[in-house]
Order: structure tokens, then C-alpha cells, then sequence
């Protein structure tokens, strides 16, 4: 007869290391993380009339997100481009526009 395996019904943690109190992560250098920029005005007054979309139904972002964060004096109102690599249409851009929320 062969030698019966024992069972155990509880299973040991994961170890993980502890982490360090003053280690960042800069998530926009990450390879996934598509290219945010600023528009400017005259960008801005295109996009609402090549688009015909009103500028306050444009799509929002917030203020304190970490993906914009790194750029140049980004302020409430101002609209966001970003630009996502796509496997089927090569490239896919988005407009938002920046809230404080």
C-alpha cells in the first residue's frame, strides 16, 4: 500500500519585505503609461470646433492625477491630450479635461 500524503488546510504567509517609507514610483515612466500633454488655447478653441463638442461636456481628469502631475503648470480648465498606442487603429488620442476632484 502506498504511503498516505498528509493534508494541511492552512497554508503559510507570504513573506514580503518590508517597504521602505521614502520609496516613490513615477508611474508616467512606465512602458504602459500613455503621453499626456497640455493643450494650448488656440488647440483648445480647434478641438471644440473641429470635434463641435461644448467645452464643458469634454470628458474630465482630475487635478491630483499622477499622470499629469509632472507637466508644466497644469491648472483647473485646461484640457489634457492623450495619446495611447493602439493594435488595431495604430494610435488613439483623448481629450480631457482637467477638474478638481
Amino acid at each position: 500500500m502506498p504511503a498516505k500524503k498528509k493534508v494541511t488546510s492552512k497554508k503559510e504567509p507570504k513573506k514580503v519585505a518590508p517597504k521602505e517609507e521614502t520609496q516613490e514610483y513615477d508611474a508616467t515612466l512606465h512602458v504602459l503609461s500613455p503621453k499626456h500633454e497640455k493643450l494650448s488655447d488656440v488647440e483648445i478653441t480647434e478641438l471644440l470646433k473641429t470635434f463641435n463638442v461644448e467645452y464643458a461636456k469634454l470628458p474630465k481628469i482630475s487635478l491630483s492625477d499622477p499622470s499629469i502631475e509632472n507637466l508644466e503648470e497644469v491648472k483647473l480648465g485646461d484640457v489634457i491630450k492623450i495619446t495611447r498606442p493602439s493594435p488595431t487603429s495604430g494610435t488613439t488620442v483623448y481629450y480631457r479635461m482637467v477638474i478638481d476632484q
